[in-house]
């Protein structure tokens, strides 16, 4: 039976907004799909972040990484700076773009949803001597810094939130009773981690497919045991929907 014909649900393991967005995405797109939040968000008030912010008219690109690091960011730079200077507003993903667009910044997005897609793109192909801000949340992944930094750009974060494992007693809530899964979505290494968590406290069967936004979520996944890993080419609504229809179809 394909993961479509299944009436157990696909698993949504991101953090919301995001999470409810892709779930009716999936919904629409005639799958069975839940929310099982498995990290918390536990925004920073850091006084270097302002003190960074204060600067900004420094820097020449700023990339935000998720929607969560939009909210925060945006609002700290609004409560500096009356008019935002002028530089080039990069996105991970067209959601986290759409959350820029809400506060009226028009953002760069890559083809591929990813940090890896990021580096990809052709504005930042030479970037020596330019000054590149990173928003993000707190010990996120050093891929998109230390690319850039070969590259011979001057990269700061700007941390502005913490990730923590959701209580285990809220995930159970939000699985099926049965435990039967057709598949799970997961977004970062930090979600793989606590989702694996989570399924091996119930007893979970590390066949259950788990969708990756990445190659090197992916290998992550693998390296967690987990035996049937799909690779989505980035972590956008209809990356994830083309990897799941592809799945399907190898399966008939």
């Amino acid at each position: 039976m394909s993961i479509a014909e299944s009436k157990s649900p696909i698993l949504v393991t991101r953090s919301e907004p995001g999470a409810s967005v892709l779930v009716e995405a999936l919904r629409n797109a005639g799958y069975t799909a839940r929310r099982l939040p498995v990290l918390e968000i536990q925004p920073l008030d850091d006084p270097h972040s302002r003190a960074v912010v204060a600067e900004l008219d420094r820097f020449d690109v700023v990339i935000f990484v998720s929607g969560h690091a939009v909210r925060l960011g945006v609002e700290l730079i609004d409560a500096v700076w009356p008019e935002r200077p002028r530089l080039l507003w990069i996105a991970v993903g067209a959601a986290t773009a759409d959350a820029l667009s809400v506060y009226g910044i028009a953002a760069l997005v890559p083809a591929t949803e990813s940090s890896e897609g990021i580096l990809a793109l052709p504005q930042l192909s030479d970037v020596v001597g330019r000054r590149v801000l990173i928003c993000a949340g707190r010990d996120g992944r050093s891929l998109l810094s230390d690319g850039l930094s070969r590259r011979g750009a001057t990269v700061e974060r700007l941390d502005l939130y913490t990730r923590e494992p959701t209580a285990l007693a809220s995930a159970l809530k939000c699985l099926p009773e049965d435990r039967e899964v057709a598949a799970v979505v997961i977004s970062s290494v930090d979600g793989g981690r606590a989702f694996a968590s989570i399924w091996r406290a119930v007893g979970g069967d590390s066949a259950v497919v788990v969708v990756a936004p990445s190659s090197r979520v992916a290998a992550a996944l693998r390296e967690m045991n987990f035996r049937r890993v799909v690779e989505a080419d980035g972590a956008g609504a209809q990356s994830v929907i083309a990897a799941l229809k592809t799945l399907d179809g190898e399966s008939r």
